[in-house]
């Protein structure tokens, strides 16, 4: 077996992606994370229930939904 100096590549390039998993207008939730917020990040600290929600343009345009009853 042969030993690697180089780390293992995470995700797969957007070029790659289906049609469906690339951001833009339509499906902003395929977007990455904002600079300077990981997964491990959001796992371990989460959100607080009284942390703004952010839209996509980042501004607060997400808290103006109302969650399904």
């Amino acid at each position: 077996m042969s030993e690697k100096n180089e780390e293992p590549r995470l995700g797969v390039p957007d070029e790659d992606l289906p049609e469906d998993l690339v951001a833009d207008e339509d499906n902003p939730l395929a977007e990455g994370l904002p600079d300077g917020e990981t997964v491990e990040g959001l796992l371990t600290e989460g959100k607080e229930g009284d942390e703004p929600v952010e839209g996509p343009d980042g501004d607060d345009a997400a808290q103006d939904q109302k969650p399904p009853i």
